[in-house]
C-alpha cells in the first residue's frame, strides 16, 4: 500500500475524530511550545531580574546611609582636629589627664608608637599601663580623656586584678588619635 492510496482511503467517522483530536492536540502543543512557554520563561526571568535589582537598590540605599553617617563622623573628627592646639601630642595629653585626676603616680609606662598613615590622616598611638588603681579611677580617667578630645579612641583595653592588692586593678590600654598628615 503506498501513500497515495492511504490519502484517498475513506476513513471511518471514529477514525476521523481521532485524527482531528490528534491534530488539535499537536497544534495546541506546538502553540504552547512556540508561544506560551517562552513567554512564561521570559516573565520568570524578568521577575528574577527585578528581584535582583530591588536587592541591589536596597544595598545601595543602606550604603548611602552608611556613607552619610561616615561623612558626618568625618566632619566631627575634622572639627575636633581644628580645635586642637598646634603643638598637641597624644603622649602629653594622656599624661596631663592622669595628672588632672591624680593618678599620674599609677602610670607604670607609656610607649608612643610611630604614626601610621590612614588616608589623609596620621594615627598616633600610645600604649599605657596603669597599675594598682581602682575601677572608679580607671573609669574616671577614661571619661577624662574621652570628654576633652572626641577623636580619641581606646583601641585595646586589658584589665586584670592586681596580684598584690586585692580590689585594685592593672590596666594596659592602647589609645589612638587622628591628626592631619
Amino acid at each position: 500500500m503506498n501513500i497515495y492510496s492511504m490519502i484517498n482511503m475513506k476513513l471511518a467517522k471514529r477514525e476521523q475524530q481521532y485524527i482531528i483530536i490528534a491534530v488539535i492536540l499537536l497544534a495546541f502543543l506546538l502553540i504552547m511550545k512556540l508561544f506560551i512557554f517562552p513567554f512564561m520563561d521570559n516573565r520568570t526571568r524578568l521577575s528574577r531580574g527585578v528581584s535582583a535589582k530591588e536587592a541591589a537598590l536596597k544595598k545601595i540605599v543602606l550604603m548611602s546611609e552608611e556613607y552619610k553617617g561616615l561623612k558626618i563622623a568625618s566632619k566631627s573628627v575634622q572639627s575636633s582636629m581644628e580645635r586642637r592646639k598646634k603643638n598637641f601630642t597624644l603622649f602629653s595629653y594622656l599624661e596631663q589627664a592622669a595628672s588632672d585626676i591624680q593618678i599620674k603616680e599609677h602610670i607604670k609606662y607609656m610607649k608612643p608608637s610611630i604614626a601610621q598613615d590612614i588616608g589623609p590622616y596620621k594615627e598616633s598611638m600610645v600604649e599605657m599601663k596603669l597599675g594598682t588603681i581602682s575601677l572608679r579611677q580607671l573609669v574616671k580617667y577614661l571619661y577624662q580623656i574621652d570628654s576633652r578630645a572626641s577623636s580619641i579612641q581606646v583601641k585595646r583595653l586589658s584589665i586584670l586584678h592586681n596580684k598584690k592588692d586585692s580590689g585594685l586593678l592593672d590596666a594596659v590600654m592602647t589609645i589612638s588619635i587622628l591628626h592631619k598628615a
